[in-house]
């Protein structure tokens, strides 16, 4: 039961953590790099993008992709630390 209680928190946390980077990155663009043009370009051709609104969209899921990454790899490293750190015997 204490698992599935962790998994349950870990899970509502990724999401949380990951809406709120993506709501960080949609106000302030220039906080994280520009992807290179080539990608962009691969990115809207292997979408078949034909309008603006098209556009938006890929970039949203791009987004999303990217802070659900930076979420899951930080908060698996922060519940790493603490773990280890609790598990020191003297």
């Amino acid at each position: 039961m204490k698992k599935l209680k962790f998994a349950a928190i870990f899970s509502l946390w990724i999401c949380l953590f990951t809406i709120c980077l993506i709501y960080t990155w949609s106000h302030n663009p220039d906080l994280v790099p520009v992807p290179p043009q080539d990608f962009s370009i691969w990115l809207a051709n292997l979408f078949n993008v034909e309008n603006g609104e098209q556009l938006a969209d890929i970039e949203l899921l791009f987004m999303a992709v990217n802070s659900f990454i930076v979420a899951l790899i930080s908060s698996v490293t922060v519940v790493y630390i603490f773990k280890k750190s609790t598990d020191k015997k003297v």
